[in-house]
């Protein structure tokens, strides 16, 4: 996929076997990403924070994460929707999203729901 240097958006689906995805920083011009069912990927949330000019992530039935803190690193991203999660390690250190201004956030993991509609 690092040959198509032009993809603006990318949905990975139900892909078992699918666990690197540290190319996906060469798409540069990647902006929209939906990752579903693909929970053997190591160091999600890392890969997908080194793709700068992401502005939305979808990821549903992900299984489960460590952090989302370094999502932080995204000045694109406008919108993200963690769905059908399972646990958030770092369930405590979230309030970061809330002081990205542009983003619209909705995360649904077993021990953590939360939205921009959301009171801190």
């Amino acid at each position: 996929l690092t040959n198509f240097n032009n993809l603006k958006s990318l949905y990975l689906t139900g892909i078992s076997t699918l666990t690197d995805i540290s190319w996906m920083p060469q798409l540069s011009n990647l902006i929209d990403i939906e990752l579903s069912n693909c929970k053997k990927i190591e160091n999600c949330i890392e890969n997908l924070a080194n793709v700068k000019n992401l502005e939305s992530i979808w990821l549903t039935y992900m299984g489960d994460f460590e952090t989302l803190e370094p999502l932080k690193k995204l000045p694109h991203l406008k919108e993200l929707n963690i769905e059908n999660g399972g646990k958030l390690a770092d369930n405590k250190n979230v309030d970061f999203l809330f002081d990205m201004p542009n983003l619209e956030f909705g995360i649904d993991m077993r021990n953590c729901k939360c939205s921009d509609n959301c009171i801190k």
